[in-house]
């Protein structure tokens, strides 16, 4: 795949289309600010995530999320689909430690839901030229 420049700007504005993600009404949760970033040590990409949840208790808890996922890409249709991985990282270290597990199970299922059978089209696959000497 080389350095995926365009790829991953191309790739990125689709992903930030999708958010924020909230589900107000079961978890008081909203997701946002999505960032795209190519992994060079497994050759996936890490969508990372912040979010926010309100406690029973009106407090509003801050967190992040990344998810490594393994793109599927199609380049004949330039669709490309980012699969759900179990392979996600919280970052809870503001949420008290009562509350860490929930947080995850509300998190869990927005993030697994968003990506599930969901393609990206219109994504860009231009090679920028590289200099050699």
């Amino acid at each position: 795949m080389g350095q995926p420049v365009v790829f991953l700007e191309s790739l990125d504005s689709k992903v930030k289309e999708l958010f924020p993600l909230s589900d107000w009404q079961q978890t008081k949760t909203t997701l946002y600010d999505p960032e795209v970033e190519f992994s060079e040590e497994t050759g996936g990409i890490w969508v990372r995530v912040k979010g926010q949840t309100w406690n029973w208790d009106e407090r509003r808890y801050r967190y992040s999320v990344a998810m490594l996922t393994i793109p599927e890409i199609d380049t004949d249709t330039k669709t490309v689909r980012l699969p759900p991985s179990r392979e996600i990282i919280w970052h809870l270290e503001d949420v008290p430690r009562l509350y860490k597990q929930q947080v995850m199970d509300m998190t869990y299922p927005i993030i697994i839901d968003t990506f599930h059978d969901r393609g990206f089209d219109d994504v860009r696959f231009e090679r920028r030229p590289v200099y050699h000497e």
